[in-house]
């Protein structure tokens, strides 16, 4: 087993020949219908899950669209043509700034709802991390305004001033910009974050696709693997690789 760790891992690194390599991986899984997530810890279990940001899009373009890239060109969501240079990656934040990027996980079977959070620089070194569940199942926008919630609150405990969270839920984000209200226990979480947000002015959000959230997403994924409450000074293993490639 250790021979063909180490063969993938040579594979991964030896330039055009290990991405045609990862890229098919990803082809085949998207015919065998395997789940983004369930990609990323299977590819985990060889220590190789975030060496390639183009497994990624390959696995998300082919599942979606039926047709590989192979580095010349995919389509967006309308069926047009974009070139790989347009494809949405995670960005750094501006001088003097923090980022934030938070996601939420339900893994089937297990009861819980987890989080995962990120604390980035603006030359995208980590900064610190957090993972946190419960043993609750609620709702997926419950989930995400939770989430964003805990890393506000995070942030405060942390003393970081100007601070730009992103989700990749689009319906939170939405109903934080418009200051919805209601008497749902969604939008009683968006009155809370709105209560946070005014006391701190820096503190901005800002919707992402999950292409640009990965690394929330993987610790989000991987919070079972420790105690319910988790903070990270030292970078997870399990975002290493792929937090090493979004600085680039």
């Amino acid at each position: 087993m250790k021979v063909v760790i180490l063969l993938v891992e040579w594979l991964c690194y030896s330039g055009a020949f290990g991405t045609i390599v990862m890229i098919s991986f990803g082809m085949i899984m998207s015919k065998c219908h395997v789940k983004l997530e369930d990609m990323l810890l299977m590819l985990g279990m060889i220590g190789t899950q975030y060496i390639s940001y183009r497994v990624i899009m390959e696995w998300d373009y082919r599942s979606r669209f039926g047709r590989t890239s192979m580095g010349l060109c995919f389509r967006d969501n309308s069926g047009h043509f974009m070139a790989e240079a347009d494809l949405v990656r995670w960005e750094k934040p501006a001088l003097d700034w923090v980022k934030c990027n938070i996601d939420v996980a339900f893994v089937p079977g297990s009861g819980r709802t987890s989080m995962g959070l990120c604390f980035r620089d603006n030359s995208g070194h980590f900064m610190a991390g957090m993972t946190q569940w419960q043993q609750t199942m609620i709702s997926s926008v419950e989930g995400e305004a939770w989430a964003l919630l805990l890393a506000m609150e995070e942030a405060r405990y942390k003393v970081l001033d100007r601070v730009q969270f992103e989700s990749d839920s689009k319906v939170l984000i939405e109903a934080i910009h418009m200051k919805r209200r209601g008497n749902s226990e969604f939008l009683s979480i968006v009155h809370d974050i709105l209560s946070l947000m005014s006391s701190f002015i820096n503190f901005k959000v800002k919707f992402v696709r999950r292409q640009a959230n990965l690394v929330a997403h993987t610790l989000a994924r991987a919070t079972n693997s420790w105690a319910s409450f988790h903070r990270f000074e030292n970078i997870p293993f399990c975002i290493e690789r792929l937090v090493f490639n979004e600085m680039q």
